[in-house]
């Protein structure tokens, strides 16, 4: 189940390592505050921040953090939330339309502001 959720995101997402540079880390923990886990991580960073994708794997629900830098500390991972509704214009009722909306918002962001949630990208430069 978790190699399927990791190939899936990097399916969807792989553009930002291609294109952008950005490093990826999947990391799970037993908890999150008082719920009990597990709790799954999915983390593209550079040096300038992180984006994290953190999913509460019983409950199914999926949430979106950034952080000034990548981590190994779930709740460093995890100081500031993305509210969703800011940015997807629909509600999804999959993992995989969730994903999908999710990439679509990332792009439009990247191409009008050249950042993804803040954190400053550079373009990939391809050498012949």
């Amino acid at each position: 189940m978790y190699q399927g959720k990791t190939r899936k995101i990097l399916a969807v997402l792989g553009f930002l390592l291609k294109e952008y540079n950005l490093q990826f880390k999947f990391q799970t923990f037993e908890m999150w505050y008082n719920f009990y886990g597990p709790m799954d991580t999915y983390s593209f960073y550079n040096e300038f921040g992180c984006l994290t994708l953190h999913n509460a794997v019983q409950r199914g629900e999926w949430s979106i953090y950034i952080s000034e830098k990548f981590s190994e500390n779930q709740y460093e991972l995890m100081k500031c939330e993305i509210c969703q509704s800011d940015y997807m214009t629909k509600n999804y009722w999959t993992f995989n339309g969730w994903i999908k909306g999710l990439a679509q918002v990332i792009k439009k962001q990247i191409d009008k502001e050249r950042n993804l949630f803040g954190i400053p990208l550079e373009k990939k430069m391809l050498i012949n």
